[in-house]
């Protein structure tokens, strides 16, 4: 009776994590700029963007905050095709950033 006490326990708990859409350590974004390469075709060319740069742009869409601090990838962001090409894969650019010091001084897109 005991053990099945633990695993509902358990399994309640494991429930409410992933629920609570609070990304755990494990999950957290590796923030890389080079893994918008396959995005560059669409930024130079003006091509649409390709299903490669569209999951790029989604798994890295948690670091447009600190890319948008970098004053060399800055401009490269708030481009109008870049805006254009993430609108294309529904990931949207942040306008601008706040330091959020409750969350141990992450940057929150606005």
């Amino acid at each position: 009776m005991r053990m099945t006490s633990l695993l509902a326990l358990f399994v309640a708990v494991s429930a409410a994590l992933l629920l609570s859409g609070t990304p755990s350590s494990a999950v957290e974004t590796t923030c890389n700029p080079m893994k918008l390469k396959a995005c560059a075709p669409s930024l130079i060319l003006w091509r649409p963007p390709s299903v490669e740069c569209c999951v790029a742009l989604h798994e890295q869409k948690l670091c447009f905050c600190k890319y948008l601090s970098d004053p060399e990838l800055r401009p490269i962001i708030r481009s109008e095709q870049s805006r254009k090409m993430a609108e294309k894969c529904g990931v949207r650019i942040p306008d601008y950033c706040i330091i959020d010091h409750t969350t141990r001084g992450k940057n929150i897109a606005v």
